[in-house]
């Protein structure tokens, strides 16, 4: 084979080798996105279920997606982060912030994903406390933090 050949026979592969390397980023893309909107529509379903299910076990809703701010200090400089639950509401004249989950894990407090967040909204937000509803299997959970040491409980 002559230099020329094995020149445009590496080029060539070195082209085929950049082209399938696109094409597969591209449909990784494409997955990640799809999964992505499957996530989002079982989310909003989701939310919709919980919504019934905290009206159907007496609770009166006052705000959905409500937002706030929680105030942070870092080596003594303050910031504000936005959060924002899926639900305000009221029962017996307590008032609570709830969130709405769905899948395996998520509805669990064994998730401590699910923990933090929780106990992120019972500080941020003006209740008395937190619910944790598992929109797939259809339970309304009032979730309860102890300071320990304090004697508070949130």
């Amino acid at each position: 084979m002559t230099p020329d050949v094995l020149l445009v026979v590496l080029l060539s592969a070195l082209a085929l080798a950049g082209v399938l390397l696109q094409a597969s980023a591209a449909v990784g893309r494409k997955r990640r996105s799809g999964r992505a909107r499957t996530r989002a529509r079982r989310a909003v379903a989701g939310e919709a279920r919980a919504r019934r299910l905290l009206r159907a076990a007496g609770y009166r809703i006052e705000a959905a997606q409500p937002r706030t701010q929680l105030r942070l200090c870092v080596e003594g400089a303050w910031t504000e982060v936005e959060l924002r639950a899926d639900f305000l509401c009221t029962r017996a004249g307590r008032r609570y912030v709830a969130d709405a989950k769905t899948g395996a894990e998520a509805p669990g407090l064994g998730c401590a994903a699910t923990r933090r967040q929780l106990l992120e909204y019972r500080l941020a937000y003006p209740v008395d406390g937190a619910l944790l509803v598992d929109a797939e299997r259809g339970h309304v959970l009032r979730v309860e933090f102890e300071a320990p040491g304090a004697g508070v409980r949130l």
